[in-house]
């Protein structure tokens, strides 16, 4: 049975999350289930903008985040608005159904229940929302070792940090509060850059280690058009005009493209936007491609990659009808073996 009612932070990681596909002004839950790793192109999607990137960077370290949030400022009108979204949310769950999508694995779900009222006056919910407000942000993750834990201590000004044992190796829960939204922000990107300055320092003796890998892998280093942008771009459009390929849609609010998408696998549209360049199994985000990237590779939409199909820098959201299940691509080996294969092919 779904739920809407205020969650506590410390209770948040026993629950499952669940977003209208209408709007992200809320969420539904209900007792934790699934305990696989969150997909990160799917989280991408529902994360609070201002720790998304210490998230993000959290799990491509290897760490297993669990249910969080930022911390918020809002006003009554938002609450007004969100209260308008609930009562449009309650007619549908009365008669034909909710369909809800778990933010963590992109699963859908039909939420129909014909007695289903909000437990909330307008006023009420405007009041109680805006008296019961907790600002204070919360991100909380399971690693193995507390390697990272002395980035999260309470000499970080706003942050208080707990450690606890946990079946992984150790929970680590990290409390952010600042005085208003803009400093709440500034705090959690503060967090972000320590981490991974951290991980630039390990990547020092990383890159020794790849050295050897490269000798090893005669010489292979990153893709050509990782380096040219001319044939990166080349190479795309040639993706994008390709009645065989369609990468896109350029605006992932292009209901169109996806309809034309799932009609080419004959299938709901809904599925067919299941089916990105993010879990493609020619879509590469190794450490050592995401070395070959230029500066920044992600956005709120999700993450830059490489394409071994087609040969360009594509991004994680968007697909084609090649499209082939199975991937990303994550580790630096196999990342080689495809470049091997690929290099070979063209002689």
């Amino acid at each position: 049975m779904f739920s809407i009612a205020p969650v506590k932070f410390r209770n948040m990681p026993d629950k499952d999350w669940f977003e209208s596909e209408d709007h992200g002004l809320w969420y539904y839950h209900k007792p934790r289930k699934s305990e696989d790793m969150a997909s990160p192109d799917v989280l991408s999607k529902s994360l609070d903008h201002c720790l998304k990137p210490l998230a993000l960077h959290l799990m491509k370290l290897g760490c297993k985040t669990l249910p969080s949030c930022q911390g918020h400022f809002h006003d009554t009108g938002h609450y007004s608005t969100t209260f308008d979204k609930l009562m449009s949310d309650s007619e549908k769950i009365r008669n034909e159904g909710l369909r809800l999508k778990n933010v963590e694995t992109g699963d859908v779900f039909v939420f129909q229940k014909e007695d289903w009222q909000l437990p909330w006056s307008r006023q009420g919910f405007v009041e109680d929302m805006l008296v019961n407000e907790d600002h204070e942000g919360y991100l909380a993750f399971t690693a193995p070792d507390l390697r990272l834990a002395p980035h999260f201590t309470d000499e970080n000004p706003g942050v208080r940090c707990n450690i606890e044992d946990h079946d992984d190796g150790f929970k680590i829960e990290i409390r952010v509060k600042g005085k208003d939204e803009k400093e709440q922000c500034s705090i959690w990107r503060k967090l972000a850059n320590k981490v991974k300055g951290k991980t630039m320092r390990e990547n020092k003796l990383r890159q020794m280690v790849r050295k050897m890998l490269l000798e090893q892998n005669e010489g292979l280093s990153c893709p050509r058009a990782t380096q040219d942008l001319k044939l990166n771009t080349k190479n795309r459009d040639a993706a994008i005009r390709a009645k065989h390929i369609q990468y896109g849609p350029l605006n992932l609010a292009d209901e169109k493209y996806w309809e034309r998408l799932a009609d080419h696998w004959n299938t709901e549209v809904e599925v067919a936007k299941e089916s990105l360049c993010g879990n493609c199994s020619a879509f590469d985000l190794s450490p050592r491609m995401d070395d070959c990237m230029p500066g920044q590779t992600s956005d709120p939409d999700g993450v830059l990659g490489y394409c071994w199909m087609h040969h360009f820098k594509c991004h994680s959201a968007r697909t084609c009808y090649t499209y082939a299940m199975g991937g990303p691509i994550t580790k630096d080996d196999v990342s080689y073996d495809w470049q091997e294969r690929e290099e070979a092919k063209q002689g």
